[in-house]
């Protein structure tokens, strides 16, 4: 069974909004355990930083929750484009 590109753009597309509503909303907490993961990573990589107080880490914090809202929006409006254009090719 071979997918056609227009089935092939579609469940793409529908994968990919699901991934961005996911993320736009946050469903489960998602967004928050990413940024927290990441946080934990990122941080120490950076050695000529001093210890950072704790209202700056709050405020990179609530920043990164923003961004990764602002792209599952982003995502969910490209997976919403190539659903369509998989449904009218």
């Amino acid at each position: 069974m071979s997918l056609t590109e227009s089935t092939y753009l579609l469940v793409v597309g529908l994968v990919v909004v699901v991934i961005g509503l996911a993320l736009a909303t946050s469903f489960k907490g998602i967004v928050d355990k990413h940024v927290d993961l990441s946080m934990r990573w990122v941080a120490p990589v950076s050695p000529l930083r001093r210890r950072t107080p704790a209202d700056r880490l709050a405020r990179r914090r609530a920043d990164m929750v923003w961004v990764e809202r602002a792209l599952g929006v982003a995502l969910a409006l490209f997976g919403l484009a190539a659903a369509i254009n998989g449904l009218l090719q």
